[in-house]
């Protein structure tokens, strides 16, 4: 209950004495009580009423300002978005015209590195403000597109049937680097948890500061952001249900942890001769026994390679959005020790668990330009 101020009681008091006064004055007017009690109650009813007029009228014309802000401010945006797709549309047409085009690139040019420089000194106020912007550096691609296609694209991967596997073979005969998947063995030991972690905690400033980008899903949870920190904590028991089906992704793209990784798993061997210089990202998924079916990220380079260092996966290999109408999905159940070589402008990868997998699957994947 609100308590009464003094200023309250005083503007209560002064209207009693103020229907008080009213009441005398109709009664030595010669009216009754009954009558005026009825002049004050439709004196108050009609009050009444235009309070309530005046407020329906500002909920209606509040209402429609609302309603015209809205409307003029879903114009002023359908005409930005006409002009903006005018204008893309009339520079497309123009950069289609051989003369234009060759004409903005020589001059164009000239203008990209001081463009550029500028801009790097323009950002460096919003590095000093957030030094975590600094990540994006390292990147070779911060948005996908994921409307990228390559018109009349030929696919070697038409008459491919099986993943092919090619150890002990001539890897030098033409045939088996036309882009076809293959997989060969390696001569390297398993890496495996323990060794993986003992690697972690020997340098773990570097992993901490370089590559901690690290995400994790479980039944429970899917895609969770955590630290190398919180991984190599875990007390990974195989036969804890949220164990066995959980995956993680660890990504490295630079240089320092990358080399770090490399001290382990070795350099890639085998690798098809269309194969150019080696990219500094590296992925390592690992895997419960029944982690289930998840898409390998796009890498960097578009010759890929998969090497298991522990356990055994199946990857599924389909084909690119260019080939479906002539290549089939292929796929191949790999065990620790071997290598699968495929070409990123044919195929997508996917990786399931296998039927015969025990253990935790590690799975060290990169790439090649």
């Amino acid at each position: 209950m609100a308590t009464m101020t003094f200023k309250d009681y005083s503007v209560l008091q002064r209207y009693q004495e103020s229907i008080k006064k009213i009441r005398r004055f109709g009664l030595n007017s010669n009216l009754s009580e009954r009558e005026v009690n009825n002049a004050m109650d439709q004196c108050l009813r009609s009050l009444l009423d235009k309070e309530n007029e005046s407020k329906s009228k500002t909920r209606k014309y509040g209402l429609f300002s609302i309603i015209q802000l809205g409307t003029t401010v879903l114009k002023k945006l359908a005409f930005v978005s006409l002009v903006c797709l005018v204008t893309g549309l009339v520079l497309y047409g123009l950069l289609q015209h051989k003369p234009i085009q060759y004409f903005i690139q020589s001059n164009l040019q000239d203008f990209i590195y001081p463009g550029m420089k500028i801009l790097r000194k323009l950002s460096l106020p919003l590095i000093s403000l957030c030094p975590s912007l600094t990540k994006f550096y390292d990147e070779s691609c911060l948005v996908v597109n994921p409307f990228f296609r390559v018109p009349d694209m030929p696919c070697p991967c038409e008459d491919v049937r099986a993943v092919l596997n090619l150890t002990g073979e001539n890897l030098q005969q033409e045939q088996y680097h036309s882009g076809i998947p293959f997989l060969v063995k390696v001569d390297r030991v398993d890496v495996s948890w323990e060794s993986l972690k003992s690697l972690y905690l020997n340098n773990s400033i570097v992993f901490d500061r370089d590559a901690s980008q690290v995400t994790i899903s479980r039944p429970s949870s899917h895609g969770s952001a955590v630290t190398p920190n919180t991984i190599f904590n875990m007390n990974w028991d195989e036969s804890d249900r949220e164990m066995e089906q959980s995956h993680i992704q660890w990504r490295c793209n630079r240089m320092e942890p990358a080399r770090l990784l490399r001290s382990v798993f070795g350099v890639p061997s085998h690798e098809p001769t269309y194969a150019a210089g080696v990219t500094i990202e590296k992925l390592l998924m690992i895997d419960g026994p029944k982690a289930p079916l998840y898409r390998l990220p796009t890498t960097d380079g578009t010759t890929v390679f998969i090497q298991q260092s522990s356990g055994s996966r199946i990857i599924i290999l389909t084909p690119a959005h260019e080939c479906k109408e002539k290549c089939s999905a292929v796929s191949v159940d790999l065990p620790s020790g071997h290598i699968l070589w495929f070409s990123w402008w044919y195929w997508r990868a996917s990786s399931l668990p296998s039927p015969t997998a025990i253990s935790m699957g590690i799975s060290y994947v990169g790439s090649y330009l």
